[in-house]
């Protein structure tokens, strides 16, 4: 059954500032349209040479595997790069209020992509790419608990950790398929995730004890927190 991680997660923002400030000098009034044109073909190769890195590193071994020969495999990898690409863009464009967080969140998510693949894809082809998604997803999701854990709860032990981590990456994540979730709301989402949280203390709750337990509440004290701010952002930029 696929995996996929609750929320979404925009991955450009660290990468595109760059390319933000250069889309604010392209727009200025003082810059010649033919500078300006130049200025946003450049900007677009950017973006293009860093979806082609990413594909890849990403999606280079599943590419591998598709049938129907090399023709196939280009279209699937310049669809991708067109929508890592929009990303990008996007991304940039929601730094300076261009994009609002809606729109930007659809062309985020796994749905997305997967959507614009599903023509070209076969249904077995199409389970594949549902499979490592599930796989990418688990392991981001690792990596930014293990990340907040050393922060937030540094004296668990090792073997504790790796149950905390364990127990964590079961419930939170979702197992169902990505288009189900898709239909949910940011709101219903948070949600989700703020009762899958819960069910995950509870079996927890029996598992430490003494100040190893206070510092797993403390680790999923910080989760809920940051579970209710993300709520009151999605609040706050639906008004």
């Amino acid at each position: 059954m696929n995996k996929t991680v609750l929320f979404a997660a925009c991955t450009f923002f660290t990468t595109t500032f760059s390319a933000t400030l250069n889309a604010q000098d392209a727009t200025s009034s003082n810059v010649p349209d033919s500078v300006r044109a130049m200025i946003e073909q450049s900007q677009g190769g950017r973006y293009e040479q860093m979806a082609r890195m990413q594909v890849d590193m990403q999606y280079g071994e599943f590419l591998n595997t598709l049938d129907g020969g090399s023709r196939k495999r280009q279209r699937v990898e310049d669809t991708i790069v067109d929508v890592i690409s929009e990303r990008a863009e996007k991304s940039t464009l929601a730094v300076t209020g261009g994009v609002g967080p809606g729109e930007l969140e659809t062309i985020s998510s796994y749905a997305y992509l997967r959507g614009q693949l599903a023509p070209l894809l076969s249904n077995n082809e199409l389970q594949r790419l549902d499979a490592q998604q599930g796989a990418m997803a688990e392991q981001q999701l690792r990596r930014n608990y293990t990340e907040q854990m050393a922060r937030v709860a540094p004296d668990l032990t090792e073997a504790n950790r790796e149950m905390l981590l364990d127990t964590l990456v079961r419930y939170m994540l979702y197992s169902d398929t990505e288009t189900q979730a898709a239909r949910l709301t940011a709101e219903q989402l948070v949600n989700q995730n703020l009762m899958s949280l819960r069910s995950a203390r509870e079996e927890l709750q029996s598992q430490f004890s003494g100040e190893q337990l206070q510092q797993v509440n403390a680790f999923l004290d910080v989760i809920r927190s940051n579970l209710f701010l993300s709520a009151a952002m999605d609040e706050g930029s639906a008004r």
